[in-house]
């Protein structure tokens, strides 16, 4: 794999629509990280801080956007991307398969998020990144993803049968984000991820029932205006995420409401819940401390 690193300029940190957010994308590097039988190719869009190289060892975070998987949102963490980028956190934002182009099952668009993060994980040298610091973060269903990948399922055992046979656990991420996360699969909101429940069990994809010690740490954020998911659901989860002796935070934001994650809709409660996010990744040592910490601003 060839690479080349490239970073945004400032000028390109401070806008602030959709469509410039679009065009951003075209500005920064590309990798293809899954090729499939019949042709199909899915990209990877690469954030890197300022005069990166190879040599380096820096924090990343691979994101997955929302959009019910109906939707290809690929602008929609952007800003995010930008500013942890500035802060020197290199970020990846894959391509996935979504029903708005292909005839992908639930377990299709899941892997794809396990194997994303794996091709992040796996090419750590010589993207110039520390491969025990990929992070995962998305939101709705992007967050499943995220979910996804951070509590593999675990086989349960007889007790009986434990001390004779002891399997590495699966890798997982440094840590997770969620942003207004589909948490539970018989919530109202995941229906229109249309996950059949049968499959549900049989596979392990409910994160309510994954809930256990030794996950990563997690950061949750969800607007208390939101008409279109639970944001109280949010706050149980990561309530219980700690409950299992897991690091967790939850942020609510009053002012907030479905969008409250764009930078373009709300820039005050994007840059409050990027500080927030930014304290807890710090004080569990995921990330170093950041030398200008005025950096996580877009304002």
């Amino acid at each position: 794999m060839s690479v080349i690193f490239m970073s945004l300029s400032s000028q390109s940190a401070s806008v602030r629509s959709e469509s410039a957010y679009g065009r951003l994308l075209a500005e920064v590097p590309r990798f293809t990280w899954r090729v499939f039988g019949d042709g199909v190719e899915l990209e990877m869009y690469a954030f890197f801080p300022p005069n990166h190289s190879r040599e380096d060892a820096v924090p990343s975070m691979v994101f997955f956007h929302g959009g019910m998987w109906r939707v290809d949102s690929m602008a929609e963490f952007v800003p995010w991307a930008t500013v942890l980028a500035r802060r020197g956190v290199a970020c990846f934002l894959p391509v996935f398969r979504t029903r708005a182009r292909f005839e992908v099952s639930a377990l299709d668009v899941l892997d794809d998020a396990e194997e994303a993060w794996l091709w992040v994980r796996e090419n750590a040298a010589e993207l110039g990144l520390d491969p025990h610091a990929v992070s995962v973060a998305g939101c709705d269903a992007g967050a499943l993803m995220a979910l996804h990948v951070a509590m593999p399922p675990v086989a349960r055992k007889r007790r009986w049968l434990v001390f004779r046979s002891k399997e590495p656990l699966p890798p997982m991420p440094a840590s997770v984000a969620i942003f207004r996360g589909v948490v539970d699969l018989n919530a109202p909101e995941a229906a229109r991820l249309q996950i059949d429940r049968e499959m549900t069990a049989a596979y392990g994809l409910n994160p309510v029932d994954l809930l256990r010690p030794c996950l990563p740490p997690l950061f949750s954020a969800h607007g208390m205006q939101d008409s279109l998911m639970d944001c109280h659901l949010s706050e149980w989860f990561a309530a219980e995420w700690k409950g299992c002796g897991n690091a967790a935070m939850h942020v609510s934001c009053p002012l907030g409401d479905h969008a409250f994650l764009h930078f373009n809709v709300n820039p005050q409660v994007f840059e409050q819940v990027m500080a927030s996010w930014d304290a807890f990744l710090v004080s569990n040592g995921v990330w170093p401390e950041a030398d200008d910490p005025a950096g996580l601003l877009l304002l």
